[in-house]
């Protein structure tokens, strides 16, 4: 805020001498207006803020709570163990993937979503209230952060596994698939 905007909020009697240069109200507001620079400057960057691809670094583990992220957050940075801008698009999907929560789409999702790892298989009719998650090959790596997110955004009543997808040329050969009938 200007001097001249402070100058219109003051009662009228005061305004009327605001002319003299040598009134000591014009060096009150001088100051008064330096001090309010930086925090007027910050509100017009408080959008930025809000937007986990325009934010600070340091800011993000503040959205990631406000989006409910913070039992998957470790305590130092990168906050997240597979990196900031994989934090960044969790938290951009985390509305989404909340609302379909405890589907296996939604567990998809945010499996891959988090590790940036493409690939993850749910197997879910093999057993009542039991599923089978298969990791792509190297995603193993992040078991302990995949761990918490399954136990996390799984129902309650649902057990699951955790395993590693082995490559097509290493699973075994189906024994019902036999060339001769």
């Amino acid at each position: 805020m200007d001097v001249k905007a402070i100058e219109r909020l003051l009662p009228w009697v005061i305004q009327r001498t605001l002319d003299n240069p040598d009134n000591p109200i014009n060096g009150f507001l001088n100051v008064m207006s330096g001090l309010r620079a930086p925090v007027e400057a910050e509100y017009l960057r408080l959008h930025t803020y809000l937007s986990p691809y325009t934010t600070p670094d340091d800011f993000l583990p503040y959205l990631a709570r406000m989006m409910n992220l913070s039992r998957y957050l470790a305590d130092d940075p990168p906050y997240l163990m597979t990196g900031l801008t994989h934090l960044r698009n969790l938290i951009a999907l985390s509305v989404r993937l909340s609302q379909q929560r405890g589907t296996v789409h939604a567990l998809q999702r945010f499996l891959e979503v988090a590790t940036g790892i493409d690939g993850f298989r749910v197997e879910e009719h093999m057993r009542a209230f039991h599923v089978r998650i298969y990791a792509p090959p190297g995603a193993m790596a992040y078991q302990e952060l995949m761990t918490r997110i399954i136990e996390g955004e799984k129902p309650a009543y649902v057990t699951f596994e955790l395993l590693e997808e082995q490559p097509q040329d290493d699973r075994p050969a189906d024994p019902g698939a036999s060339g001769s009938n």
